[in-house]
């Protein structure tokens, strides 16, 4: 619209007025300094006169046949495609992705009564049925964790088993033959696609049209005499058109001839007559032609007269209904009409768009569909696209212990980069602490070549914290007293690692193993947060070989209008051990002197949804995390529990939020406020749609999706190790307890990034502090 009234150069001038802004993203001043008018008003404009077209559209459609009213079959909305009839005629079938479930292939009478899932499917899929009533389809799977191919598998509607035809073939729109021991389907591979013969029973495919280069084909659809196939054929010039073939995969004809979408044919039960969907009006429609005893089409008729759109047509056996897809505001539904040749029409007269001059056909060579492309060839050189092209700047917000912020705020800068074809990955991160004068910082490079495993190289430096109280020996007849000490860990470490993936559509497993050195500088601060005097770590620096392994799984839903994962599990446990080699041999096993540790710990999420009313599922999700560290080097402050879980805020580089990576999570208690060689924490949350809101606010940079809120229970606790001095005892407390709601909002701030912003309340149960109020980013768990 802009384009058309102000021209192309107006259109970049905005661009660019939008690009030099130095407070940006306001497209009113923008728009006003090269259209005259705001960002606001045009659209005000525009949006003024599609009401104006399309209140119109029904009487100007009306003028050249009757509108087209199909009757409703399946409701549901969003996705509901390529609806097949049972050669028996008493089953429908269809592919249904309604955005609250899994894709699946869904089952009715042919009025739409006693709907059932057959299978659940990995997105939406065609199919077709055998003569005995088995539903043949394809889907995607990964055949490794980057490369994802279809095949073909077949359902049996009567008990539900599924059977897998082919592996790796590459395979989609299956026909099945008359007799039902084969079945048409279109392979691709190198950039070409061609129709091939599948066996249903060995999966052994044989080609039908062999491969070129500048044909792709789409819709192979065989006869029920089993002597033509219709087909969608594209070729140079933007031709997708109609053709059909001989049983042997030669053209005996070509239906149509324009850059129109002519695409899903289908035959009558006769093989008299073959019906497909077009948009050559400017409005996906449904047309016919009769094939006569030599296979060359007849005239072209126009079936459908539709508002909004329809395609996938499907003649049910008896030749008394054609069901099809038809688009309505609120996406795709299944419905049909009678079958009566009698109604339809001549074709409307083809879109301006799909002609030249008024001809229904124009030269391959047209600028507006040729374009040549020359470039120069040469092997791929990755390491100049990994030179930083960019920083973002770092804010961390510390640590605090026992109401002493041990670890200041810090100010740093990172950058990262990926190569063209994303086989080399590096990263790197620098930030300053002015409280303490400490760096913090590492640099990481990743190598993907291999496919798996990724292999991975790190240096870094990291700083942490940790709080205790301490009781001073008495001296010179003062009694002892109790007082706060911190242990700040400065640690330096050397790493590689290696992760393998295995990645399907319904699942995602890693396995993954690293090797490392650290070194390790231990600094005791008393409650002044100067160094203390009393107390010493006995072995300030130490240097510390390191191997760790991790394993993890997921197979948890996230449909489109889902306010959290659903029916699945996500899990990962880890294993570490750490040695110190340089230990005196009379120091070997000693708490304070020998470092050496290892560790087991892990975390299972469950998620079950709930169909209650709501934009989308209720919720009840499940955490629980657990770990426990053994050896001299496993001391009382390994692991902390408590604080609330958040992702940093990554959109204004500000960190305005910033992250909380909390394995033991307790809301509404400080993060360490127990720690311990020890550790477990749970939560059970129940978490419920409140609105969908769908709304922006103007030209201003901000988009809110969705409203939903939870109720949560979380538990957990640490302690240990046993045997400690009397000064620095550790012995295990009752758990710590919580209980409280939160608020979800999902937007997409600065039109950029889908996130959910949760605030919330929580009460401790075993702690006489009040109520705490917290905002965070992401999901809890």
């Amino acid at each position: 619209h802009l384009t058309q009234k102000y021209g192309r150069e107006r259109l970049a001038d905005f661009a660019r007025a939008g690009d030099g802004q130095i407070v940006p993203y306001r497209l009113n001043a923008a728009a006003r300094h090269s259209f005259g008018v705001s960002f606001t008003d045009a659209f005000a404009h525009w949006a003024g006169t599609l009401e104006t077209r399309y209140v119109g559209l029904a009487a100007e459609l009306e003028r050249h046949a009757p509108l087209t009213r199909g009757e409703p079959i399946a409701r549901d909305g969003r996705w509901a495609l390529y609806p097949r009839v049972a050669p028996d005629g008493a089953t429908l079938a269809f592919a249904r992705s309604d955005g609250s479930s899994d894709a699946q292939i869904h089952l009715t009478s042919p009025t739409g009564t006693a709907p059932r899932t057959l299978t659940r499917a990995n997105g939406l899929t065609q199919l077709d049925w055998t003569p005995d009533g088995r539903v043949v389809f394809s889907q995607i799977e990964f055949v490794d964790p980057y490369r994802s191919y279809k095949d073909l598998y077949v359902a049996n509607p009567v008990n539900g088993d599924v059977r897998r035809v082919t592996r790796g073939a590459r395979l989609d729109f299956p026909s099945v033959s008359p007799d039902g021991k084969r079945t048409l389907a279109v392979q691709q591979g190198e950039g070409r696609t061609w129709i091939v013969v599948v066996d249903l029973a060995t999966g052994a495919v044989s080609p039908l049209v062999e491969p070129a280069d500048d044909v792709h084909w789409a819709y192979p659809a065989w006869s029920p005499d089993g002597r033509w196939i219709a087909a969608s054929r594209w070729e140079p010039g933007a031709f997708y058109d109609l053709v059909v073939m001989d049983a042997r995969g030669q053209t005996v004809d070509r239906v149509t001839r324009d850059r129109a979408i002519d695409l899903a044919p289908t035959w009558t039960p006769d093989s008299q007559r073959v019906l497909w969907a077009s948009d050559r009006s400017g409005i996906p429609n449904l047309f016919a032609a009769g094939i006569g005893d030599d296979g060359r089409a007849g005239a072209i008729r126009q079936v459908t007269n539709l508002r909004t759109g329809g395609s996938y047509p499907d003649v049910d056996p008896t030749a008394t209904w054609i069901y099809f897809s038809a688009y309505h505001a609120d996406g795709w539904r299944v419905e049909r009409i009678p079958y009566d040749p009698t109604t339809w029409v001549s074709p409307a007269p083809t879109d301006d768009r799909f002609t030249a001059g008024g001809a229904t056909a124009f030269e391959p060579e047209s600028p507006r569909v040729s374009v040549d492309v020359e470039g120069e060839q040469r092997r791929h050189r990755p390491f100049p696209s990994l030179w930083p092209r960019f920083w973002t700047p770092i804010f961390g917000g510390g640590e605090t212990r026992r109401g002493t912020r041990v670890l200041g705020p810090r100010v740093g800068i990172s950058t990262w980069a990926i190569d063209t074809v994303q086989r080399h990955a590096a990263a790197a991160a620098l930030s300053y602490e002015p409280q303490g004068d400490r760096f913090s910082g590492g640099l990481r490079y990743s190598f993907a070549g291999l496919g798996t495993p990724i292999l991975g190289f790190s240096v870094a430096q990291r700083h942490t914290s940790a709080g205790f109280a301490a009781q001073d020996p008495p001296t010179d007849g003062v009694p002892p007293g109790r007082r706060d000490l911190f242990l700040v860990t400065r640690e330096q470490e050397l790493r590689t690692d290696l992760t393998m993936i295995r990645r399907r559509v319904r699942s995602v497993a890693t396995l993954s193993a690293g090797a490392s050195y650290v070194w390790e500088r231990q600094q005791l601060l008393n409650d002044r947060l100067a160094t203390e005097r009393v107390f010493s770590p006995r072995r300030p620096t130490s240097g510390l070989p390191q191997f760790d392994a991790t394993a993890s799984y997921v197979n948890t839903r996230l449909h489109a209008f889902s306010i959290s994962p659903e029916d699945g599990i996500r899990g990962v446990i880890r294993t570490r051990r750490r040695w110190d080699p340089t230990v005196p041999a009379s120091l070997a096993g000693t708490p304070g002197a020998d470092a050496s540790w290892t560790d087991l710990s892990g975390d299972i999420r469950l998620y079950k949804s709930v169909g209650l009313p709501g934009f989308a599922n209720h919720v009840l999700a499940f955490r629980a995390s657990g770990g426990r560290a053994w050896g001299s080097g496993a001391d009382a402050f390994f692991y902390s529990v408590g604080g609330t879980t958040g992702q940093a805020e990554a959109i204004t580089g500000l960190t305005l939020l910033r992250a909380s990576a909390r394995p033991f999570a307790i809301r509404g208690y400080p993060f360490g406020i127990r720690s311990g060689s020890r550790a477990w924490s749970a939560s059970v949350e129940y978490r419920m749609p409140l609105t969908r809101v769908n709304r922006g606010l103007g030209d201003i940079p901000l988009y809110l999706d969705w409203v939903s809120g939870s109720v949560f229970v979380d538990a957990g606790n640490a302690w240990g190790p046993p045997g400690l001095t009397t000064g620095f005892d550790n012995p295990r407390a009752s758990p710590l307890a919580s209980v409280g709601g939160e608020l979800l909002m999902n937007g997409l701030p600065l039109w950029t990034t889908l996130t959910v912003l949760r605030t919330g309340i929580a009460v401790p149960l075993r702690d006489e502090s009040g109520p705490t109020v917290y905002m965070r980013l992401g999901l809890p768990f």
